[in-house]
């Protein structure tokens, strides 16, 4: 037997819809802003002078940081774990790098232009923060199961136990309909209370039979 349980109930199938089409909306919004920003990126490095695969690579390094930070802050949380003091330093800095740097690629066509150059990084940082987030709200977590506890006493079953007790020793066990007489109880009552108090055969008794 496992010593896991999910936690929660299993999503409604509306519910699965409802999710995978957040998770599409957002990657996709996603790609869309960080080609945009990897674009914006690659441009200012090869204005200052960079050229070749430094400059098809730069932007890479930039916005490799925000996604493994991220999945890094994730797995942590998903495991009840403190995440390390550096994923949140290299989360924040990339971050602001890769605004930084949007803006800074359209600064040549004033503060509007800085404005919508730095919007795809803006969005490619949130929504992907965004869906990380989703995803690890909406999937089923696991938590030890808890052991069994042994069920209150029944009194019944304790007076039938009294009241029988004579026969029983001579191996009679009582009827359905003589339990219910007796106890006040119905038919499912006086089922268990019979099966809880017939003597389990022991293995010299199947033997001898």
């Amino acid at each position: 037997m496992s010593n896991e349980i999910s936690a929660g109930p299993a999503p409604a199938p509306g519910d699965r819809l409802i999710t995978w089409s957040a998770t599409t909306s957002v990657i996709i919004v996603t790609a869309i802003a960080a080609v945009i920003s990897y674009g914006h990126a690659r441009e200012l490095v090869l204005r200052y002078g960079s050229s070749g695969w430094t400059a098809d690579a730069l932007p890479l390094t930039i916005d490799g940081v925000v996604a493994t930070c991220s999945l890094i802050l994730v797995d942590c949380a998903r495991h009840n774990q403190n995440a390390p003091w550096q994923a949140w330093f290299l989360l924040i800095t990339g971050a602001c790098a890769t605004v930084a740097v949007n803006v800074a690629a359209g600064l040549s066509h004033g503060i509007v232009g800085a404005a919508i150059a730095g919007w795809p990084a803006l969005v490619a940082c949130d929504c992907f923060d965004l869906l990380l987030r989703h995803r690890r709200h909406r999937s089923p977590t696991t938590q030890p199961a808890q052991p069994a506890t042994d069920a209150a006493p029944d009194p019944a079953i304790d007076r039938a136990r009294e009241l029988y007790a004579p026969g029983l020793a001579q191996g009679r066990i009582p009827a359905i309909r003589a339990i219910k007489r007796d106890l006040h109880v119905g038919t499912p009552r006086a089922t268990a209370i019979r099966d809880a108090i017939t003597p389990v055969p022991t293995h010299s008794a199947q033997e001898a039979a």
